[in-house]
């Protein structure tokens, strides 16, 4: 049992709440009148005979007129369907009905007086309506409608929730995800994928199937790794499984240099360059930093040949742990290396060779211990010393024999799963509710925790659901990533093969991969597209969580989303964003963490899932979608400013730009004048009730708001880079530091090559489709 997890006991659905507020019945009187006059009779003229009598023109009463048309269709209803329906249902109906009551007259009389028995009938009949009704919650009592009007009441369903959250079944389902290690496409990963689609047909969530897909995908294989000093002392290392960075390429240096390089950064390569440390023959050995696949295209413009990554343990007991990150590179492309840009299943794919995702060098991760038996045969002479005191070594110092062969499946089969609560008043608009799944060992902290946080949300919708008879106004989707290691394949993929339907439908997706807590804090940074900053900030949304919010910096399963202008929030613990220790290693066990936490571990994992439940019902079931314009305006405003430091000295004009903004900024107050005359209407003065005409509009709006997004992007996307479309928000090819270098990623790219033609163009490109979308926004503010 969860520790402390006694006062998160899951309640019942029959748990009792506030009352409810019945709409009460309308009842409808028929009143019967006369049948009009039948219609005079006009004989029907042959064809070319002239009319034997004039036809006279009265001025007639309005009102008698419209009397007498009311009187017509009174008669026509009556004889089209009043008398068909008891001539063949009323009629019948009461023979059949007098026929069963003598019948049951005739039966009473052999027990008893029939007037006396029929009343005990009719009133044993009676008590069972009333039971049916009392127990279907349709009559007031201390069950709570959790509604206001016509539209769910957030505080009723919020206050369930914190009754009804089940965290013992999280920390089962922790448990058992955490039992086997699952690699994407493994029998350890099949497995998982069909527990959690287990997890998702139980909870009553419609499956909307497996999304298989054939992808690019490889596993540990032979490694093999000879070390001789200038001394001639020799060193061969042991590798395992461990040894192995998921999309590291098979290659083999004979005699090569090895050097260590720090973090593998243009500087620090710029530096053994200078010392002339570097030949064609050098093998660099170096810490990881943010971004792994990075550090390898770093290293092959260096002209380095094999990277060995040092994982860093803290402390004796870790020394032999390895990291094995992805060594994936997202400059170009995402998704299945061999089919960059379209959908694995049209089958036309790409030699590996040509792939820009995958490295042109093999790497490895060494544990700190293999990293410092290295160190320990490098020479101190001759090299430079970086900042952290280890010593490069010089050229000819160590030699070093080494061959990576991992086992290559061109196509193999992974799987995401995915499960919805349909919406149920604008069913074709929806959010994702996300998480990675795979992991090279056993991943408890990253990524199972996200995935054991989504079962537990996917069940609390659904008791929320079934308690109050709930749907969201619009569809929930709860999607489990595989292959998330292998170049986001899993969501890359199934964006791909559904594009024009998820971009016209998905207006939000909210990815938890990266959720957790610690014992001693529940902070939570969340990387977000500027649209969602308005509501992401709202001091009523966090309840006692405190958040950061920002703009998207991290490549992750939501990248292909906002590669294609949908708005994304990924919500993420300090520790799992930073891949602290025992994340990416075989440490990362359950046994670990239930040795390591303390009983507010589980009470901050309540507050935290809670905290997700509610910015997603938000997200799901306001009536207006919570997408907002004020922060997105102000925030390109300032990316502005900072893109104008970044091109300083190049002439490049930004008045196109900047007149876009502007206009986006305008449009900020047509919509909050909408939202706040919507709320007067409906939430103030008609407690939430909405009239039917207020509702056509606030549907158009959604639609509306919902396409912002997609609106920024360009068709044919950045130069040289045409699987991102997004011209506002996305990474440049290179780190720009210190300037942003997650917005306007095509103007910086060419500000970088100090291109001020290719600087202009695509300045003046997203200059011309933020007036555009303005206008058409415009336009239809202005009819609504």
């Amino acid at each position: 049992m969860v520790s402390g997890s006694n006062r998160y006991s899951p309640v019942g659905q029959d748990d009792p709440g506030d009352p409810p507020e019945l709409d009460d019945l309308p009842a409808s009187l028929v009143t019967e009148d006369m049948p009009a006059n039948p219609p005079g009779y006009v004989e029907e003229l042959r064809e070319g005979q002239e009319p034997q009598f004039e036809i006279m023109d009265f001025d007639e009463d309005p009102l008698a007129s419209t009397q007498g048309r009311v009187a017509r269709l009174r008669q026509k209803f009556k004889s089209c369907v009043v008398a068909p329906m008891r001539n063949r249902i009323a009629d019948p109906l009461a023979v059949l009905m007098s026929m069963a009551s003598h019948k049951v007259d005739y039966y009473l009389s052999k027990v008893g007086n029939p007037l006396i028995l029929r009343r005990f009938v009719y009133v044993f009949f009676v008590s069972l309506f009333i039971y049916y009704v009392a127990s279907s919650g349709l009559l007031p009592s201390e069950r709570t409608t959790g509604t206001r009007g016509m539209f769910s009441d957030k505080s009723q369903l919020m206050s369930y929730a914190k009754r009804a959250l089940d965290l013992s079944k999280m920390e089962n389902d922790l448990e058992y995800i955490s039992s086997m290690p699952h690699m994407a496409g493994t029998k350890g990963d099949y497995a998982v994928s069909q527990y959690i689609r287990e997890a998702f047909a139980n909870n009553g969530l419609r499956v909307a199937g497996d999304a298989a897909f054939k992808t690019y995908l490889n596993y540990p294989g032979n490694v093999s790794l000879i070390a001789r000093a200038k001394s001639g002392e020799k060193l061969s290392l042991e590798m395992s499984e461990q040894n192995f960075n998921p999309l590291s390429v098979e290659g083999e240096v004979s005699e090569a240099n090895l050097l260590y390089a720090h973090y593998g950064s243009e500087e620090d390569y710029k530096k053994l360059k200078e010392k002339n440390l570097i030949d064609d023959n050098t093998v660099a050995m170096i810490h990881y930093s943010k971004d792994a696949g990075e550090q390898v295209v770093e290293a092959q413009e260096a002209g380095i040949k094999a990277i060995f990554f040092i994982s860093d343990g803290y402390g004796e007991d870790q020394i032999d742990s390895i990291q094995q990150k992805s060594v994936q590179n997202f400059r170009y492309d995402m998704g299945d290396p061999l089919s960059p840009g379209w959908t694995s299943s049209l089958r036309n794919r790409i030699e590996l060779s040509k792939s820009l995702m995958v490295p042109k060098i093999p790497t490895i991760p060494l544990s700190r211990r293999q990293a410092e038996q290295l160190r320990k045969i490098m020479s101190k002479e001759g090299g430079i010393q970086f900042e952290d005191g280890w010593y490069s070594g010089a050229v000819n110092d160590l030699k070093v024999d080494f061959s990576l062969d991992p086992v290559v499946r061109q196509e193999h089969f992974s799987w995401s799963i995915a499960g919805r609560i349909e919406g149920r008043e604008q069913s074709d608009k929806a959010i994702i509710i996300s998480s990675a799944r795979d992991s090279a060992c056993t991943g408890c902290t990253y990524p199972n925790y996200g995935t054991a946080a989504l079962l537990s949300l996917a069940q609390l919708f659904q008791q929320v659901k079934y308690k109050y008879g709930w749907k969201p106004l619009r569809t929930i989707y709860f999607i489990s990533y595989d292959a998330s290691q292998f170049g986001h394949a899993g969501a890359t993929e199934l964006l791909e093969s559904e594009l024009i339907k998820i971009k016209n439908e998905v207006y939000t997706v909210l990815d938890i991969s990266q959720l957790g807590v610690t014992s001693e804090s529940s902070n939570l940074d969340i990387q977000a597209h500027p649209l969602l900053f308005d509501f992401l900030k709202d001091e009523d949304l966090k309840a006692g969580i405190e958040t950061e919010v920002r703009t998207v910096q991290q490549f992750g399963d939501w990248s292909a989303f906002l590669a294609h202008g949908i708005p994304v929030a990924a919500v993420s613990a300090p520790h799992v964003l930073e891949r602290k220790y025992p994340i990416e290693t075989c440490d990362d066990t359950f046994q670990r963490l239930k040795q390591s936490i303390n009983e507010d571990y589980w009470e901050k994992t309540s507050e935290v899932l809670l905290y997700v439940f509610k910015v997603a019902l938000k997200l799901a079931d306001e009536p207006m979608v919570p997408l907002g314009i004020a922060q997105y305006s102000e925030t390109l405003q300032q990316l502005l400013k900072d893109l104008q430091e970044s091109a300083e000295g190049l002439d490049v004009d930004f008045k196109e730009l900047s007149e876009g903004i502007a206009a986006w900024k305008r449009i900020d107050e047509q919509s909050a004048n909408w939202v706040r005359a919507w709320n007067n209407i409906v939430m103030v003065e008609n407690e939430g009730i909405e009239p039917s005409f207020v509702a056509v509009d606030r549907w158009n709006w959604n639609k509306k708001i919902t396409q912002i997004g997609t609106k920024h992007c360009a068709l044919e996307g950045l130069p040289h880079r045409p699987f991102y479309k997004n011209v506002l928000f996305g990474s440049t090819l290179k780190d720009q530091s210190p300037h942003d270098s997650w917005s306007f990623p095509g103007i910086k790219d060419a500000i970088y090559d100090r291109d001020a033609t290719r600087a202009q163009d695509q300045a003046n490109l997203v200059g011309e489709i933020l007036l555009r979308s303005a206008e058409t926004f415009i336009e239809y503010a202005g009819s609504t």
